[in-house]
């Protein structure tokens, strides 16, 4: 079943073209031994044309194919010409049927006239139509009694059915109209259906009810029934064992229906402090009633109102609370006693802190309160279960000048994001109201309140830069109670950003030969965060560099004595901070472990160029030493390597070169000192002239 035919008016088709094209609607119902048919055209027009062509109900046998496909089989005509009973027909009906009447008005009556009090029929039509008006009743009447729907040519049962035999059953025009602008076009009805399609009737679950002063209001879920029931009829009872109808007429299900998927119905008692017992029945469009549903069972009363008054709250010795209230007298038997009850806060939750129900006499209750700010209201019961009334709350604040104790226990992590997460323990104070939380940069400048209002969680998530050159970030956390009395700070909790910048390289300052080994002698670098200094070193011909020392962040001085005499070595030093982050590598210095043989290197060598004369004059510095042979001078152009110019005795300390000397070139000039045992100084650092 889809539709209830009650409904029908609310899906017109309004066309306004010379020609209607209308359909008949049509549901089945499948009995344990037959099918029953029920339909109804979709417009006042259609119905009327329709009563006087006469309905054909033609029954098609449904077969499955090999193919698995629904096939057309036998065909059977079940009425033709199938119209309303005449009027004459209609006297037996309607002395056994309080439905046929209202069909037999809506058919045949000179004149069809609305006489009802605040129905919700009214909801349902249109009054100022009488054509429609005939149209809906005689639908209404027909949802309502399958014998008159029947003798309205509205429904047909069929008894020529077996199990596991499917139908098809189309309803139409006995005699077709022939379209023009006095005639309709009606389209066919169908429903397809078998014995198998059998459902039993559901009832009513689940009613209930709100009774007041002489009257109740009853509601159950519409929403699930839509599909099964067109109307429900209302049943009461004062003994609960027999029930009667409430209205002659049955309660349409469109009427009183709200968003939240209920239907309601009231309805009057003939007096208060009295058991009444109701339950619903639905009723289908084929005039079938369901089973009463689950009995609602209630008394009427004359309700609670009126409202409690706190007219004074205060606490003389700052220690108990004293409160006063009031209540209408007039109102006053409608009362069965008073509760007090205390909250935190306004909003709530309340509790109840009388012991028991105060009697309806009692005006005044005390409290001892174990917080210095407490909300209070007076509920007033009412004499029937679940009815009550509160007072507006009244705020009793103690006078409290005790702070709480500083927080405890605060720890904290930050990300690699800069997002920051602390925590502290919670303080026992029963009047904490909740914590600041205050953040600084360094702990010699003054704390900042980063919450804009105390927070009640004992923990906190913070941002902060992280590109900054402060390396740590302060938090102090401050607890207030409920009169906003702060404590004193927390202890700092520190925090250590993570590091992003890496320290700047240490600068070589020199690096010396010596008989030992390599001296070296930096400047380190100057991050604060400087943890250790890690120094490198690999031959000339080496391509990796291999770690010789790793000193602490304090040593500016470091001698190799590990290198193989008279080897040349590089040196690089990398800066490490206490993140582990590192600097770029320093720029490398070179020298080499003098042996006993080797001898001391050549120093201050200069080259001055005399552009007049076409010369460069050499010029260098060397001990004084019995035991030197001499001086070779070595020359090289551009970047090609140095070869032996010539050589100066042992006295000499300069040396004129005029020897193909072009404008536009580089020349590099090195020397060395030859001892007369055949050893030598290292070879000079190279100096340049640019012709």
């Amino acid at each position: 079943m889809s539709m209830f035919f009650t409904n029908l008016l609310q899906a017109q088709n309004k066309n306004t073209i010379a020609v209607d094209t209308l359909a008949i609607r049509v549901i089945g119902k499948a009995t344990s031994s037959s099918i029953l048919l029920r339909w109804a055209p979709l417009s006042s027009k259609s119905w009327l044309a329709l009563n006087k062509q006469g309905y054909t109900v033609e029954k098609i046998w449904m077969t499955t194919s090999a193919s698995n496909k629904i096939v057309q089989g036998k065909r059977e005509i079940l009425t033709s010409n199938f119209k309303p009973l005449p009027l004459d027909d209609w006297e037996a009906i309607v002395k056994s049927d309080k439905f046929a009447p209202i069909a037999v008005q809506a058919l045949y009556g000179e004149n069809f006239v609305l006489k009802t009090e605040k129905s919700n029929l009214v909801n349902l039509i249109n009054a100022s139509k009488e054509q429609e008006n005939r149209y809906s009743f005689a639908l209404f009447a027909s949802d309502m009694s399958w014998k008159t729907a029947q003798s309205a040519a509205l429904a047909l049962e069929d008894k020529n059915v077996k199990k596991g035999e499917r139908y098809l059953y189309k309803i139409y025009p006995t005699t077709p109209a022939t379209p023009s602008k006095k005639k309709i076009v009606v389209d066919t009805g169908f429903v397809y259906l078998g014995l198998e399609d059998f459902q039993p009737i559901p009832r009513v679950t689940r009613l209930e009810g709100e009774f007041g002063d002489k009257m109740v209001v009853l509601r159950w879920n519409q929403a699930i029934y839509n599909q099964f029931f067109t109307a429900y009829e209302v049943e009461r009872s004062e003994d609960g064992k027999t029930f009667t109808p409430t209205s002659d007429v049955p309660f349409l299900s469109p009427g009183d229906k709200v968003g939240d998927g209920m239907i309601y119905k009231a309805d009057s008692l003939a007096q208060n402090e009295k058991k009444y017992y109701f339950r619903v029945r639905g009723i289908t469009p084929f005039g079938e009633k369901s089973q009463p549903s689950d009995t609602l069972i209630g008394e009427g009363h004359i309700p609670l109102s009126g409202n409690p008054a706190i007219t004074e709250s205060s606490s003389p010795d700052n220690k108990q609370v004293i409160l006063r209230f009031t209540f209408p007298e007039k109102e006053l038997a409608q009362v069965a006693g008073f509760e007090v009850e205390r909250a935190e806060r306004i909003e709530g939750v309340y509790q109840t802190i009388s012991s028991k129900t105060l009697p309806v006499s009692q005006r005044e209750y005390k409290d001892i309160p174990n917080k210095n700010s407490n909300y209070y209201r007076i509920k007033a019961l009412g004499k029937k279960k679940g009815e009550y009334a509160y007072s507006f709350p009244s705020l009793v604040q103690l006078v409290d000048s005790i702070a709480p104790n500083a927080p405890l226990g605060l720890k904290g992590e930050i990300d690699s994001l800069g997002i920051v997460k602390i925590s502290w323990k919670k303080g026992n104070e029963a009047d904490l109201y909740g914590y600041r939380v205050y953040r600084a940069n360094s702990l010699k400048e003054e704390f900042s309140q980063i919450t804009k209002e105390a927070i009640q969680r004992t923990y906190f998530t913070d941002t902060v830069q992280l590109q900054t050159l402060t390396k740590k970030v302060y938090y102090q956390i401050v607890a207030v109670d409920t009169r906003f009395n702060p404590s004193k700070f927390s202890e700092a909790l520190e925090i250590k950003r993570p590091d992003k910048i890496a320290p700047n390289p240490a600068v070589f300052i020199s690096a010396k030969s010596t008989l030992k080994g390599v001296e070296l002698l930096w400047e380190k670098s100057g991050a604060n965060d400087l943890e250790k200094q890690v120094i490198y070193r690999k031959e000339e011909r080496e391509k990796d560099w291999v770690v010789i020392a790793t000193l602490d962040n304090k040593p500016t001085t470091f001698t190799d004595e590990t290198g193989e005499k008279g080897t040349l070595y590089s040196y690089t030093l990398v800066s490490v901070d206490d993140s582990k982050l590192e600097s770029k590598p320093s720029r490398p210095v070179q020298a080499r472990k003098l042996d006993s043989k080797e001898r001391a290197p050549i120093e201050k060598l200069t080259a001055t160029k005399n552009t007049e004369n076409k010369q460069v004059i050499l010029s260098w510095k060397y001990p004084e030493n019995t035991q030197v042979e001499k001086f070779i001078i070595y020359k090289g152009k551009g970047d090609a390597n140095v070869s032996q110019l010539s050589f100066v005795g042992a006295g000499t300390r300069t040396y004129t070169d005029e020897a193909d000397l072009k404008v536009g070139n580089l020349y590099r000039y090195r020397i060395k000192a030859v001892y007369k045992d055949g050893t030598e100084s290292m070879i000079s650092e190279a100096v340049k002239v640019n012709w």
